[in-house]
């Protein structure tokens, strides 16, 4: 074993060049030097192959219609027919559209949010209003309905604010914030015109509150840039 003459750290017998600053091995007492099997394996540089967004969406595809013929057997052997299948076909259609969506926008998000965004929707409502009819309910037009389209356009005007008019994160996670406070308002407002609970705001007005004085506070921060600094630093944000 021999020693770097400029830096003098430790070599192996097969090092031609120190492997920290490069230097020729120089050992006139080991003519082999050089000759040996290198200590480590020779640094190659690997292309990652791509894998196609088809065959994931298929993978996951047959991975979900395995439960899917499971609950469908299960049910025509109980039953003779589909009942309570259905409402396990319908969840894991959601799940599959929840999930499609972000894998085909990969690369181009901001793009094709609004689009994910508006099927995931669909599905939604389309799963609720299924639901509605089996059971013989009438809530859908009144309650779920204006529920999921509220949500869906509150996530689209985030996607909106920060995609076209290039707003700040902490802006646009103010105007989350403070969507979600009326969200939570507009929610129990919905159920108690459904359903007659009640003929005034309760719990809604807790985290409308909450999340109002949040939002305006994200703003004050966003707007402050010796503070909004300052906080960046201290949170390593």
């Amino acid at each position: 074993m021999s020693y770097c003459v400029h830096c003098g750290v430790e070599l192996a017998d097969s090092e031609k060049r120190c492997p920290l600053c490069h230097t020729r091995v120089v050992d006139p007492a080991s003519p082999e030097a050089g000759q040996g099997r290198p200590p480590y394996p020779r640094y190659e540089v690997i292309t990652p192959e791509r894998v196609s967004k088809r065959s994931v969406l298929l993978v996951m595809a047959l991975i979900f219609l395995v439960p899917i013929c499971l609950v469908v057997v299960c049910d025509l052997s109980l039953h003779a027919r589909v009942t309570w299948a259905g409402f396990v076909m319908g969840a894991l259609l959601c799940v599959y559209v929840f999930l499609a969506g972000p894998i085909l926008s990969v690369g181009r998000w901001y793009h094709a949010a609004t689009l994910c965004v508006a099927a995931d929707a669909a599905v939604v409502l389309g799963y609720l209003r299924y639901i509605e009819r089996t059971t013989g309910g009438h809530w859908f037009a009144d309650f779920a309905a204006p529920v999921v389209l509220l949500a869906a356009l509150s996530v689209g005007v985030v996607i909106l604010l920060r995609q076209h008019a290039g707003a700040t994160r902490l802006m646009v996670a103010a105007v989350a914030v403070a969507e979600a406070g009326v969200f939570c308002l507009v929610l129990e407002l919905m159920l108690n015109r459904a359903f007659g609970l009640r003929d005034k705001l309760v719990w809604s007005l807790y985290p409308f509150v909450t999340a109002e004085i949040l939002a305006i506070l994200l703003a004050v921060i966003d707007r402050t840039p010796a503070l909004k600094e300052k906080l960046g630093r201290k949170f390593f944000l």
